[in-house]
């Protein structure tokens, strides 16, 4: 029998929180900052001066980062209660019944990286701390240009569970530690260009067999003649 220590809520109700969370780890100031953020004003944001308009843009990308690295966090101790399980969801149903304005690509990609950090697989470790980084990395903070956006882990993440299977383990830790260097902060690449990094370094890393396989396919299709059949249809040749 599996025992699941909850933290119990001791926090005395004083006000400040409406939500009645006050206190409680992530959702406790996520509630409070849902109901902060909707006495922002968007409709006034033309009373800003133009520097004021640039730090807004770049807390509220701050905060973008900060929100999907904690929605990982929360993802991640769902899986490792299967919340959802009982009810055959599938792995990213939970989540999308949970928050279903959340797109289903953006829901894929953190699923993809929670799903590493519930398992705690140490061979991304450096993803998952990297993604986590996010949490509290802001303008200020040194720390900002080691995040790693979930979109660019969940595309390492998946490269190294389809590669792993094949590739030399020591190898695949080098590479992988590569892409993640390459992608982390600020100045990193873009998703399109890690994307293609992904691609580039998966061929590589293909045993040879597996090469020659696919060399002899593209051979074999280029050497598909087509040619007019019966019934106005076409016919394909080797």
């Amino acid at each position: 029998m599996v025992v699941m220590a909850i933290s119990p809520d001791t926090t005395p109700r004083t006000g400040g929180d409406p939500s009645g969370h006050r206190g409680r780890p992530v959702l406790g100031v996520v509630s409070a900052a849902v109901a902060a953020l909707a006495g922002c004003e968007p409709g006034r944001v033309w009373a800003l001066s133009d520097a004021e308009v640039a730090a807004a843009m770049s807390a509220l990308g701050d905060l973008a980062v900060s929100v999907d690295a904690h929605l990982v966090a929360v993802l991640a101790e769902a899986k490792r209660r299967s919340l959802g399980s009982g009810d055959g969801w599938g792995p990213v149903d939970w989540a999308h019944a949970m928050a279903p304005l959340i797109p289903l690509r953006d829901l894929r990609d953190l699923d993809a990286v929670a799903a590493t950090a519930a398992c705690e697989d140490l061979r991304l470790g450096g993803v998952v701390e990297a993604v986590a980084a996010g949490t509290d990395a802001d303008d200020a903070d040194p720390g900002r240009g080691e995040v790693l956006p979930v979109g660019k882990a969940a595309q390492i993440v998946r490269f190294h569970q389809s590669i792993r299977g094949l590739a030399d383990p020591a190898e695949l830790e080098q590479v992988t530690g590569v892409l993640l260097q390459s992608a982390r902060g600020v100045d990193g690449l873009g998703e399109k260009g890690l994307a293609a990094a992904v691609r580039h370094a998966g061929q590589v890393m293909r045993p040879d067999r597996l090469v020659e396989h696919d060399a002899d396919l593209r051979r074999a299709h280029r050497s598909l003649v087509k040619g007019p059949g019966p019934l106005g249809l076409s016919r394909y040749t080797l």
